[in-house]
């Protein structure tokens, strides 16, 4: 499965899909996950795991999962992708918060989703977009002893994440 993981990490699921689709004897973990990758990648109506009450914050995830599809199978040109993200994305704010880039776009998304009690990291996981989106951050502080003092260290926990980047969206069958 590590062979499997690595070639996601790659970017090409067409690879990993080839790959699994010219094994002779699966496993059916393998099988498993050669349905899976169908589904969320090849099929119309694509398979995604998470749904989120808020149809706001749906179809922004979706907006993104949709890129992920289209650069991770490369359907389309890379600066395309990019350009009907934006587009995508610019369709779900607020007239005065349309933007021609995505640095502000992402910018304007993180307000709407501190607003909805979220945290948004925007931004580029390379080569592609893909943000972190989470619920909580849990700040703990601890004392940790080195050779001739202590230091305190502040330590961030996150959870409940609605997203985690592209590359999450390749590999989470093999975690």
């Amino acid at each position: 499965m590590k062979d499997l993981f690595y070639r996601c990490v790659e970017g090409d699921v067409n690879k990993v899909y080839k790959y699994l689709n010219d094994l002779e004897d699966k496993t059916e973990e393998q099988a498993e996950i050669k349905k899976k990758y169908y589904r969320r990648f090849f099929q119309d109506n694509p398979d995604y795991k998470t749904f989120h009450p808020d149809t706001w914050i749906q179809n922004v995830l979706n907006e993104y999962r949709y890129y992920f599809v289209e650069v991770l199978t490369k359907k389309v040109e890379h600066s395309v992708a990019e350009l009907n993200l934006l587009e995508s994305l610019n369709s779900h704010l607020p007239k005065e918060k349309k933007a021609t880039d995505m640095k502000t776009v992402e910018e304007n998304l993180k307000a709407i989703f501190n607003e909805k009690g979220f945290s948004f990291k925007g931004g580029r996981i390379e080569p592609h977009y893909g943000p972190f989106i989470w619920k909580t951050t849990d700040k703990k502080t601890y004392h940790v002893d080195i050779p001739d003092t202590t230091e305190i260290v502040q330590i961030y926990f996150l959870d409940e994440f609605l997203m985690l980047s592209w590359l999450h969206f390749a590999t989470d069958y093999f975690t």
